[in-house]
């Protein structure tokens, strides 16, 4: 079996690239397995149970962590694809060969992450998908000057993580926080004709709806110009 982008959280055990989890041998019973491990591929979120001993068919179940109810899973070799599970969550497995009379000791795993950008219980929700959109606001600057516009927040090519921030006239590239639970995104040192922006975006809530509130320093030749802007999203 071939796997790639494991998971950094892995340890060296009989050889085998394993996630931390036991490496323990009931030396007590011939047909009790041992050497059980998760496998997990930290690019496609898949995971394995591996083990070692025993004799097949091998009945294999799990279960969330604190739950009751069990999912039952049967293999004829000692490696088994487990069903794509929700992120970052912790489990708990055990199996029993076709000699033992019973399941082994529980072992415990947590469930891959969601890849960088993405967000929600199967890892397929962009994490920026929440800024995007137009607000309709007003914008206040330190030298006193304020103007109303349109602000549109729109996907970048630049990769999953980046959104273009446009005012009609300029447009700029920022970097979305890449926690799903974080309402940020953040411009740094961007620089257009002669001027130099750092920002953020955080996006709040109210009872009109979704707010944004866009803070930026415009720097050129020494001098610097704060302007705010809020607004709500059409």
């Amino acid at each position: 079996m071939k796997t790639t982008s494991l998971s950094l959280s892995f340890l060296i055990c009989l050889g085998l690239v394993l996630h931390v989890s036991s490496c323990k041998k009931d030396t007590n019973n011939s047909c009790n397995v041992s050497h059980m491990a998760v496998i997990v591929d930290s690019a496609t979120r898949v995971s394995y149970f591996t083990w070692t001993g025993g004799t097949p068919p091998y009945s294999v179940q799990y279960r969330a962590a604190g739950t009751q109810d069990w999912h039952g899973l049967a293999s004829l070799t000692d490696t088994l694809q487990v069903p794509l599970l929700p992120p970052n969550a912790s489990y708990e497995w055990q199996i029993q060969a076709g000699c033992a009379k019973s399941f082994s000791t529980s072992h415990t795993f947590v469930s891959a992450s969601c890849n960088p950008g993405y967000q929600g219980p199967d890892c397929m929700t962009e994490i920026r998908d929440k800024f995007l959109g137009v607000y309709v606001g007003s914008q206040h600057c330190s030298d006193g000057d304020s103007s109303s516009y349109n602000m549109t927040v729109a996907s970048s090519a630049d990769g999953v993580l980046f959104v273009t921030v446009s005012d009609g006239v300029n447009s700029y590239t920022g970097k979305v926080n890449s926690d799903a639970s974080d309402s940020t995104f953040s411009f740094i040192n961007q620089n257009t004709d002669g001027t130099t922006l750092s920002a953020t975006g955080q996006l709040t809530s109210n009872v009109s709806g979704r707010m944004i509130h866009f803070t930026s320093v415009l720097t050129r030749t020494g001098s610097s110009l704060v302007c705010t802007f809020d607004g709500l999203k059409q």
